[in-house]
């Protein structure tokens, strides 16, 4: 995004680091299930979620030899676990199960905030014409009064 095109919140919503902690969320919202399913050991699950974290730099660095974002994002996530659990990472998914889902939080955020700044614009609209409504003004038709 251009930022001057932008409101910061917006900007924010698709910012890289956003998108990558909603990828996150959405890696350890399917662990979770899988876990509630008995796919995945409650122990692990724990373990995962109190280790897991994202580095940024390193999926990068990870990134440049992969020539894949999301396995690097996964490669590093499954690096700040750092054990055996790790293998439940990405478990049964594809890339498009978490770049999609990211994307749709992404909009569903997004459209959330326009529906907020216009029903912040229709009231200011509305205490502006009402304030106004009296106010005499030249007419024009063609640009003559």
């Amino acid at each position: 995004m251009i930022s001057r095109y932008s409101l910061p919140e917006m900007s924010f919503i698709w910012s890289e680091d956003n998108r990558l902690n909603l990828m996150l969320k959405i890696e350890l919202a399917v662990l979770e299930v899988l876990m509630i399913k008995g796919l995945v050991p409650k122990k692990d699950f724990q373990s995962i979620k109190s280790k897991i974290s994202l580095d940024v730099t390193r999926i990068k660095e990870i990134e440049k030899i992969t020539k894949h974002d999301l396995a690097s994002f996964v490669d590093q996530i499954s690096e700040s676990v750092g054990d055996k659990t790790s293998r439940w990472i990405h478990y049964g998914l594809t890339s498009s199960d978490i770049l999609d889902t990211a994307t749709a939080l992404q909009l569903k955020l997004s459209s959330k905030l326009i529906i907020e700044k216009l029903s912040k614009l229709k009231k200011t609209l509305k205490l502006q014409s009402l304030k106004y409504k009296k106010l005499l003004m030249i007419g024009r038709t063609h640009g003559m009064h």
